[in-house]
């Protein structure tokens, strides 16, 4: 997940695109760092939300650095709602 950069996981198939989504998602679980949102499932199992609106955004970093970017700004939300 620290090599495939966006570009790529927007062009991989809808399927192989889920898995990788679910994967992070349990990632960020086991490590606490879940944002609510952060990766989400339409009724249909396709990733939503940030992941890929991220992606869209800046195609030529990493998942993982994409991701990061978007746990880093679910995390300032949060302390600004507070």
């Amino acid at each position: 997940m620290d090599q495939i950069t966006c570009e790529e996981f927007l062009a991989l198939d809808p399927d192989d695109q889920q898995r990788i989504a679910y994967w992070v998602d349990g990632y960020q679980v086991a490590k606490g760092e879940v944002a609510v949102g952060t990766v989400a499932f339409d009724k249909f199992g396709q990733p939503v939300s940030a992941l890929v609106d991220d992606c869209k955004t800046t195609p030529r970093e990493t998942l993982w650095q994409a991701q990061e970017a978007s746990l880093e700004a679910s995390r300032r939300q949060k302390e600004d709602e507070q």
